[in-house]
């Protein structure tokens, strides 16, 4: 078997390590100082920059099959070690990273339209201002999540006044464009994976809901809570269409608005994705496990549900965190970080059964204390 190491120590690398773990296969993670929750499963953890190309390449050196806990890693530092096979593919990574080149790696499928800052940020305000009407959605390029990087403009005023959001992305020449704004009745993901040989599975759509631009709850199937078989059907073809495009190896995720049953495409990550966490209870095979399956070659696991489901994220408040009661229906996935920041993502609870009894339940739910 291959020697698998992760290159990421947070929340995502620890879930990929246990998937990992049950399957007998040993990983080794490559975490930058500060990050806990990989090394709290995996005692086969090391701590260093990417920056630091030395430690950097003793570890890959030990390794045969480097995956990615974040599309946000710097790939320029990892461009020279031919020795190890990176999955998804660095091409893939840096495409992906990047929502401008996102963009056009989509174009003719269903997605809002954009105008990218290639002037005077006073000139990309005004022709935002006039092409969108007064209304769009203004993007990094790089390094946006969680919220971060987004600003949403509902008058030409708001559009004229985003100087101090533009210099902060355009400083470090990190790319800014804007977007239509979508008035979306709900925002729905989808979780594909492809493997080795082109095949790609696709996991249920789902319904997501956010916080303040953070994930804070997901249900689905999504066919079975109000949203059309059309719509899920199309959505998952477009998943397809954007792994084959893309020439994905592994699991990744995809974010799309819904409209009138018409569907846009949002963000896409090239990796396991937090509206895929109720996998692990929900599925037949969890999104981690079947990760672990497609970049090692491995036949991967059926992509079925076995019941409706709900997802909640832990987000940290003020505070101790006070472990709720739980019935059988539900079970605790926590992330062991040391520091419990205001809104961090602690952990989640993923819940099966009925969606309102599970809706019920979760709203009883109290959290900190």
């Amino acid at each position: 078997m291959k020697r698998l190491g992760i290159l990421g120590g947070g929340q995502l690398a620890q879930m990929l390590a246990l998937a990992s773990l049950r399957m007998g296969i040993k990983t080794r993670v490559y975490a930058e100082p500060g990050s806990e929750s990989a090394a709290s499963v995996c005692p086969d953890t090391v701590y260093g920059e990417y920056a630091d190309v030395k430690s950097l390449g003793i570890f890959l050196d030990s390794v045969d099959v480097a995956i990615f806990e974040s599309e946000f890693i710097p790939t320029k530092y990892l461009r020279d070690f031919k020795n190890v096979e990176f999955l998804p593919s660095l091409n893939c990574i840096e495409i992906l990273q990047n929502k401008l080149s996102q963009k056009k790696l989509i174009s003719g499928l269903s997605s809002p339209k954009f105008l990218e800052c290639t002037e005077s940020k006073e000139i990309f305000l005004q022709k935002c201002s006039e092409e969108f009407n007064g209304k769009c959605v203004l993007k990094w390029a790089t390094l946006g999540y969680d919220g971060k990087g987004v600003k949403i403009c509902r008058t030409k005023d708001e559009i004229m006044n985003s100087s101090d959001f533009c210099d902060q992305v355009l400083k470090r020449n990190g790319g800014l464009f804007a977007e239509e704004l979508i008035e979306f009745e709900r925002e729905l993901a989808c979780i594909g994976v492809r493997d080795k040989n082109g095949v790609t599975k696709t996991y249920p759509v789902v319904v997501s809901e956010q916080d303040n631009g953070i994930c804070s709850k997901v249900f689905g199937p999504a066919d079975e809570i109000g949203v059309a078989n059309t719509t899920t059907s199309r959505v998952s073809e477009i998943v397809k269409e954007i792994g084959e495009r893309a020439e994905i190896i592994g699991a990744f995720g995809v974010e799309f608005f819904e409209k009138n049953g018409e569907v846009f495409i949002n963000e896409i990550a090239p990796r396991v994705h937090n509206t895929g966490h109720y996998t692990q209870d929900a599925a037949f095979t969890s999104q981690f496990e079947n990760h672990v399956r497609a970049v090692l070659g491995l036949p991967l696991g059926l992509t079925l549900v076995h019941s409706s489901f709900i997802m909640l994220n832990i987000l940290g408040e003020k505070g101790e965190f006070n472990y709720p009661k739980l019935s059988s229906n539900f079970h605790l996935h926590w992330y062991n970080k040391s520091e419990h920041k205001l809104r961090r993502k602690l952990g989640h609870i993923n819940g099966t059964g009925k969606i309102e009894d599970l809706k019920r339940e979760i709203s009883a739910f109290k959290l900190f204390k």
